[in-house]
């Protein structure tokens, strides 16, 4: 029975050393990958010892999992936001080889060491911010894992090899998020009519914190004469809003605040309390910003089912919870909005 293709994320250094890394695969088909020093630590020796050091457990799976035709994602190379695509030449563990380097990069040379030598050749790079690249693909590549299976975004992945076969310039390009709301309304637009569910297309695109921005855009558009910022990110913590709308009111020296959190929570959103323990923080914004009231709060959840059986979204106090019903509805308001621009 032939053995199935799988599809594997693959981090190394993204050091200054990313040129050596990208010549070594481009010139000499080899994957280079660290912790790798001592001639005691190949791992064809290392396989053999009955407890494997904790340092070279992802490297001995990386030498027993991949196997010819496999395919290999490698976040930051050749630049810092793009993404190689390398396949694998041989299955792993046969065409493995070990030996140190010593790399000389600007007059210095480094610590001997990425002794690991995985043969592969490289297919393509891609930006992963680029208009071709799908959201699962995105989310995926925020793991921190040294070695992780890729195999659930199969077809995102071809998708972008097929791509780079035609023309690799094409996934070069960076797109700004907004942008990325704004192509898709208008997909949907020119497709099948704002009837289509907007909410399936973007699902594809935005996960997490990529649904703010997707927010924002449409917010936008939908609201042109208010100021629409995402606020998420390292202050969170203190606020606890994703999205801020500033409007004017009735008075000069006072604003009112629309503070919104988004939850790309799927299924049923059994912790709703803690979302809204969170939004609540937006209170502070009225200290921190001299002249701002909050005068609304709201839950966004993105995947969400009805927060109570029969209640699309509903009402916290003093938060309004949105659920992916009400979601729906908000998104075609703004999908027409943002299709009301276009050309």
């Amino acid at each position: 029975m032939t053995r199935p293709t799988h599809y594997w994320g693959f981090r190394t250094d993204t050091s200054v050393r990313r040129e050596y890394y990208d010549a070594q695969l481009k010139d000499h088909g080899v994957l280079r990958q660290g912790w790798g020093w001592d001639e005691n630590q190949d791992l064809r020796e290392v396989v053999k010892q009955a407890d494997t050091p904790r340092d070279q457990r992802a490297n001995v799976r990386m030498y027993g999992d991949v196997k010819k035709g496999d395919f290999i994602l490698v976040p930051r190379l050749p630049e810092w936001e793009q993404v190689t695509i390398a396949q694998a030449v041989e299955d792993w563990d046969t065409g493995y080889r070990f030996e140190v380097d010593e790399v000389e990069i600007a007059d210095r040379t480094y610590r001997k060491d990425y002794g690991h030598q995985f043969p592969a050749k490289k297919l393509a790079h891609f930006n992963r911010n680029n208009r071709h690249v799908d959201g699962d693909i995105r989310q995926t590549l925020k793991c921190r894992s040294r070695f992780w299976n890729m195999d659930r975004y199969s077809g995102s992945i071809r998708k972008i090899v097929d791509i780079a076969k035609e023309r690799q310039g094409d996934l070069e390009g960076d797109e700004d998020r907004g942008d990325r709301f704004r192509r898709n309304v208008k997909k949907v637009v020119e497709e099948a009519g704002l009837g289509k569910s907007l909410h399936e297309v973007l699902s594809k695109e935005f996960a997490n914190s990529g649904w703010e921005y997707a927010l924002v855009a449409g917010l936008k558009d939908l609201f042109p004469c208010y100021r629409v910022e995402r606020t998420g990110g390292r202050d969170e913590k203190q606020h606890g809003t994703d999205i801020l709308i500033t409007m004017p009111g009735p008075l000069d020296e006072v604003e009112y605040g629309i503070a919104i959190q988004v939850k790309d929570w799927k299924g049923e959103a059994k912790n709703i309390d803690e979302a809204i323990a969170q939004i609540r923080k937006a209170d502070e914004f009225s200290k921190e910003k001299q002249g701002l009231r909050i005068v609304e709060k709201i839950v966004v959840l993105t995947e969400a089912a009805p927060t109570e059986a029969g209640d699309p979204g509903g009402q916290r106090d003093d938060v309004a919870v949105i659920d992916l019903h009400e979601l729906k509805i908000l998104l075609g308001r703004m999908a027409s909005a943002t299709a009301a621009t276009l050309d």
